[in-house]
């Protein structure tokens, strides 16, 4: 296969994906939000002012950082936004 063949092919196959994305978007923004009942949300008093006590455990045993290093990604289509978090954060490969 040829330079020009292989770039192409290569344009076709990326504007395939973004319009694949885009429909992916679509869906998600079209669909409705069911609330997590597990996530933590700060109560505040009328005048919009929150408070809450943080405690910070221990590593586990074998980790030495007290924290999570999260890798996301964000792409905007059509003014609105997709935010994921990228599956490096779990130590597998990133498609992206």
């Amino acid at each position: 296969m040829d330079f020009k063949q292989l770039k192409k092919q290569s344009k076709s196959g990326i504007g395939a994906l973004t319009e694949k994305l885009l429909k992916e978007a679509e869906k998600l923004n079209s669909g409705s939000y069911a609330e997590n009942l597990n996530e933590f949300k700060l109560e505040t008093d009328k005048a919009g002012n929150g408070r809450a006590i943080l405690r910070f455990l221990p590593a586990p045993a074998g980790e030495e950082a007290p924290f999570v290093r999260l890798y996301n990604h964000g792409f905007q289509v059509n003014g609105k936004w997709l935010i994921e978090n990228c599956p490096t954060t779990i130590g597998e490969t990133c498609p992206v």
